[in-house]
């Protein structure tokens, strides 16, 4: 009877173990990232660079982990929409986004965002900015940045298309609108592809757009570039177009991309995703992607930027927001 308790007892006690380290090695596999596929949110449509920027982000951040990178096209809100996905997702490092800094900072300003920057954690900025040109029809009567500029302060109205309202192309072209007193009337439009389509069936006179598929229209003789934000030879355009420095004589504001996680993600989990990101955007492989679509990489650690960067663009924004009249 004895030898028949004591064979249970070491059964039971077989079986517990085997039960205890079941759940230890799938605790273990669990606790190890990442391990299953990870989903980059995109704050913009297909065809814009912020959604250029994740896919070339995607096929890099694979090769690094050995895992499938997708990448989600959650447009809406002029980018605030992704930022309310990623704010409710699980902060466990699978699920990210792109966005650049307006896109979380502008909603926030404007009492339109149902998420805080406290909902956030940064993993890292990608690169240095966006382009931003002011582009015309090539028969426009307007041959010159200064022509555009003279003829719209002496006629207060003109419709300048843009993308959505919360995007640093549209940050820009009303801080332009507003410093230069031209007196635009804008006309948004969903992306940088509408934008260009609308300038090329003059829909618009002109429009303030970003860079993708820019060169290759202007090299074509589809549009007139009559202003670039940052240097235009940097893109490869006629370095003789006029930019913000040496038209206005003061150096442009700047809203980077970051790649973006949900606040309370596990330190160790941002950690990886952080060296991983550095690793990528220093690469001289990531440095020629993103010539293409003329940008350049520049990478900063998220806890700066959280610390130090955010705060102190949030107040820039909100002056300039000010000022150009979306705040009181």
């Amino acid at each position: 009877m004895k030898k028949a308790m004591f064979k249970d007892l070491v059964y039971a006690f077989i079986c517990l173990s085997l039960i205890v380290a079941s759940f230890s090695s799938s605790w273990a596999a669990e606790k190890k990232y990442p391990s299953r596929t990870i989903e980059i949110i995109c704050s913009m449509p297909p065809g814009g660079p912020i959604d250029l920027l994740a896919r070339m982000l995607t096929s890099r951040f694979e090769k690094e982990f050995g895992i499938p990178v997708v990448a989600v096209n959650k447009p809406g809100g002029g980018g605030s929409l992704a930022g309310g996905i990623l704010a409710k997702a699980p902060p466990d490092g699978y699920t990210l986004a792109l966005m650049a800094e307006t896109s979380i900072l502008m909603p926030i300003l404007l009492k339109e965002a149902p998420f805080t920057l406290k909902d956030f954690n940064v993993i890292g900025q990608i690169n240095q900015g966006f382009a931003t040109f002011f582009v015309v029809p090539p028969d426009s009567p307007w041959k010159t940045f200064k022509e555009f500029v003279d003829y719209a302060k002496q006629n207060p109205g003109v419709r300048c298309g843009h993308p959505p309202n919360t995007t640093t192309t549209a940050l820009k072209m009303s801080y332009i609108n507003k410093a230069a007193k031209l007196g635009l009337v804008g006309v948004p439009f969903k992306s940088d592809p509408e934008v260009y389509t609308a300038i090329l069936g003059k829909h618009v006179p002109i429009v303030a757009a970003g860079v993708s598929g820019l060169k290759g229209l202007s090299e074509a003789g589809k549009v007139r570039v009559l202003f670039s934000f940052y240097p235009a030879a940097d893109i490869g355009l006629d370095p003789a177009i006029p930019n913000y420095k040496t038209f206005f004589g003061e150096e442009p504001i700047d809203f980077p991309a970051h790649l973006w996680a949900p606040a309370n993600t596990p330190i160790e989990t941002v950690r990886t995703l952080r060296s991983a990101l550095e690793k990528i955007v220093k690469s001289s492989g990531f440095e020629s992607d993103l010539e293409k679509i003329q940008l350049k990489p520049y990478f900063m650690d998220g806890d700066i930027i959280m610390k130090k960067v955010l705060p102190n663009s949030e107040k820039n924004l909100k002056i300039i927001l000010t000022d150009i009249g979306l705040m009181k």
